[in-house]
């Protein structure tokens, strides 16, 4: 039985007569600093994206996420939100216009709709999870995604080993993906939320360290130093955000400049002694190749700086630039292993400049909200985002549909929209 003037769980006024007959009510969206219910529909459907939007071996990535989009549609449809309640990403969608104007311009047009057919969808995913379920089940289905992935990676060893091993990297766990390094980079999303977004999740203690538990194990046995070392990056800058917050407002600017000189000092004693950093972690000074593939890919990105070649149209196999690269490195590869060459080969330096304004958006409206103790997030995107900047040193996971999934999360989630999950509208008058 539900008081007058409000709606049930079947969208009914919960009065008699007229108003009962007038069909569901509108659903507003969500209201700044309400963390949302985190109910497990909404919990499902973002873990389910987190695992199918990361490739799992066998699985069509791109079938997958166009179900997981109709889905979605559907969910948005029957909660009956209003347009004006549908978060909307800003530079997000400016990076896509501009992905979709190099159609015009584009070495291989074909590949380049598909592409933006599949940046669409990664963000439409997005927008259906924030805009209908909120923060809480955002945080909680990432957590829960990456340690069904680990579960799933880690049942596979006595199972099936030789799927659970690396061939290219003796016993790295790769699990349910084709690689290591696409699994790590999983592991890695999810270990920093579950660490530094467990109060978010509203899960009590033990809850909340069982992921960490599982998570922590699969990343290690992943053997991925890249993924390992953005971790560590992502914690320790939201420790070191959280530290600075201790402090009066009017005292934060000493150790907020003390950080900031430690992270200069830091980047001058790692390029100064940049052979024994890479020995400690297991790799050459040409970190395991990539200095040569920066050098090919920088050398392409030079024919086509400001347009790029079109976007997707790098890396389909049997396209110019992505063949000229594999011939100067003399092996087979499908990325740049940076996110800004990755980016600057397809869509030149204008879609370099967006995708910054976009990290740059995350990290700034996020720290500063923080700081100042507005929104129920915690430090949990400063952490995020920081992983993500790292990852996009060494790999190209940011426009990937998982990376670029995420992202879209982190503007609508810190960028001014509201946390929270639908609340209900009274209940309009009866005829």
């Amino acid at each position: 039985m539900t008081s007058p003037g409000t709606v049930d769980a079947l969208g009914t006024a919960g009065v008699a007569g007229p108003e009962r007959l007038a069909g569901p009510q509108p659903v507003a969206g969500p209201r700044p600093g309400d963390l949302g219910r985190g109910d497990l529909a909404g919990t499902v459907f973002v873990a389910a994206s987190v695992v199918l939007a990361s490739g799992p071996a066998g699985v069509p990535i791109r079938i997958s996420i166009a179900a997981l989009c109709a889905v979605g549609l559907v969910v948005l449809l029957r909660r009956g939100l209003r347009a004006e309640d549908v978060r909307m990403p800003g530079w997000p969608l400016l990076f896509l216009g501009w992905c979709a104007t190099s159609l015009f311009w584009s070495d291989h047009p074909d590949q380049t709709l598909v592409g933006v057919g599949t940046l669409v969808a990664g963000t439409l995913l997005a927008i259906v999870s924030v805009s209908t379920f909120g923060a809480r089940a955002v945080v909680r289905g990432i957590v829960a995604g990456a340690t069904t992935a680990a579960v799933l990676s880690l049942a596979l060893v006595p199972v099936e080993a030789a799927q659970a091993f690396d061939a290219d990297k003796s016993g790295a766990l790769r699990g349910i993906y084709e690689q290591s390094n696409i699994g790590a980079h999983v592991l890695a999303l999810g270990l920093v939320s579950a660490v530094c977004g467990g109060r978010v999740t509203g899960w009590s203690r033990a809850a909340r360290v069982l992921p960490v538990v599982v998570l922590a194990g699969a990343l290690v046995a992943a053997q991925s130093s890249t993924a390992l070392v953005c971790v560590a990056a992502g914690i320790a800058v939201a420790a070191v955000v959280a530290a600075v917050r201790s402090f009066p407002r009017g005292r934060r600017a000493a150790p907020a400049t003390a950080f900031a000189g430690c992270v200069v000092l830091l980047l001058v004693l790692v390029l100064a002694g940049f052979g024994r950093f890479a020995g400690a972690l297991g790799r050459d000074t040409s970190l395991t190749g990539r200095t040569e593939i920066w050098s090919a890919s920088w050398a392409q990105v030079t024919t086509a700086p400001w347009l790029g070649h079109g976007w997707a149209a790098v890396w389909a196999g049997g396209d110019r630039v992505g063949d000229t690269i594999r011939q100067m490195v003399g092996y087979p590869i499908d990325h740049s292993h940076d996110d800004a060459l990755n980016v600057a080969l397809q869509a030149g330096a204008v879609g370099v400049l967006l995708v910054a304004c976009t990290l740059g958006q995350i990290a700034i409206t996020a720290t500063r909200r923080f700081l100042t103790g507005r929104g129920p997030l915690g430090v949990w995107p400063v952490a995020l985002v920081t992983t993500v900047c790292c990852y996009a040193v060494t790999e190209s996971r940011l426009t990937e549909p998982l990376g670029w999934f995420v992202v879209v999360l982190l503007v609508l989630l810190v960028g001014g929209a509201p946390a929270g999950g639908p609340r209900r509208l009274p209940a309009r008058a009866g005829p």
